[in-house]
């Protein structure tokens, strides 16, 4: 986990494409906001969780931004991916909520 205040490392990205590199980077300084408001979410909506897509449409973010800081929360055990599904997508519930 990064220490409060750090700047995180580098988000997942294609390696080989620029533009993902360039988006991560860019995803990577709102990092920190975008992680709070996604677990804020998650456990408002406790047991119940939401998917990718939920949060994405909730927070009025893209799926895109989505779904990189969901793979580090996940990293990070801040957040577990359950084995329910709703509209093709996994129910994910913060670990405080699970």
């Amino acid at each position: 986990m990064e220490a409060a205040g750090s700047t995180p490392r580098l988000l997942p990205h294609h390696p080989h494409i620029a533009t993902s590199r360039r988006n991560a980077e860019r995803l990577t300084k709102l990092y920190p906001t975008h992680r709070e408001r996604i677990l804020a979410h998650l456990r408002i909506h406790g047991a119940y969780g939401s998917t990718r897509a939920e949060l994405a449409f909730d927070l009025g973010l893209k799926i895109q931004s989505v779904c990189p800081i969901v793979f580090r929360l996940r990293e990070q055990r801040e957040l577990i991916e359950t084995d329910r599904q709703r509209d093709g997508g996994y129910v994910l519930v913060a670990v405080d909520n699970a």
